[in-house]
């Protein structure tokens, strides 16, 4: 019910059923959060993010991703670091790149592009993505060979 108010753009409603809610659980944060950021309300997802202790892959990928596209990299690299090894996804490592690559930080993307273990063609395409962005042709070159 708290996705069904929050996806319909009726956060309200979302967060009194959410607070009523005597046990949370993973999911209801994780749909809460996301309800926030879907209304762009990123503060508010913030502040949940900060008090639940039930935070899987999703719940930091959901707040990295919410920060790089609003083009708040340090607020997301701030979180990448925080971020527990075993908890960091193919999808956070991604959204970092892009958000770097976007904001004409390339050589901040290159270095965590380089760090990355399981790059997919997600990863190159932001790669290619922020070069082609901001105009700049010279970023092909870490493409000759590896594509």
């Amino acid at each position: 019910m708290i996705s069904v108010y929050a996806k319909n753009g009726r956060i309200s409603d979302a967060r009194n059923l959410f607070d009523k809610m005597p046990r949370k659980n993973l999911v209801s944060w994780n749909t809460m959060i996301a309800g926030y950021l879907h209304g762009d309300k990123v503060n508010k997802a913030r502040e949940l993010f900060d008090k639940t202790t039930q935070r899987d892959d999703f719940t930091w990928t959901l707040m990295i991703t919410c920060y790089t596209r609003k083009g708040d990299v340090e607020k997301a690299r701030v979180l990448f670091d925080l971020l527990p090894e075993k908890k960091k996804n193919r999808a956070c490592w991604n959204a970092m790149i892009a958000g770097y690559a976007k904001k004409g930080c390339f050589g901040d993307a290159r270095k965590l592009f380089d760090e990355m273990e399981d790059k997919s063609i997600v990863s190159w395409n932001s790669m290619l993505a922020g070069y082609t962005h901001n105009g700049d042709i010279s970023g092909f070159e870490i493409f000759r060979g590896n594509g």
